[in-house]
């Protein structure tokens, strides 16, 4: 496997624009998530602060419990998905191109979008055992419940 591959030697790869406007589009869209990305810290912070005033204090020890899980969740699953799931994933989408005898002609903006959002459904995604221990702790679903 070619862990480290830029995606640029990929023959396979051709990214077309069509529109006059798509690639200043496309730095805009990466601009913005990158600044929600860097800003998310103190967004968080600021959002915290609001909650935390209407916490008991054994409720607000939860979020500094579950806080560090969650986010170190979130990190390893966008990790995963951009370090050893991409490549394979790519892998598969164009065997089936190569399988129908079709050339790939991908848009530049939905290549982006691809790009970014895979790691960010693979980071949601992997908060799921939080959910799981969520509604368990609240009584929706046992334990037992779940191996069935």
């Amino acid at each position: 496997m070619r862990l480290f591959q830029p995606i640029e030697q990929d023959s396979r790869l051709r990214v077309v624009g069509h529109s006059m406007m798509e690639p200043f589009s496309v730095w805009l869209k990466a601009a913005f998530l990158s600044g929600l990305v860097f800003a998310s810290p103190f967004i968080f912070y600021f959002i915290w602060e609001f909650v935390a005033a209407g916490l008991y204090k054994h409720e607000q020890s939860y979020i500094y419990t579950y806080m560090p899980i969650s986010i170190g969740l979130f990190i390893g699953g966008a990790l995963l998905a951009f370090f050893f799931a991409f490549e394979p994933l790519l892998d598969f989408m164009f065997w089936y191109y190569e399988r129908t005898e079709t050339q790939p002609d991908l848009n530049l903006s939905e290549w982006v979008s691809f790009v970014l959002m895979m790691p960010l459904g693979f980071g949601v995604s992997f908060q799921l055992p939080l959910l799981m221990l969520l509604l368990e702790r609240i009584g929706v679903f046992t334990v037992e419940s779940y191996w069935s």
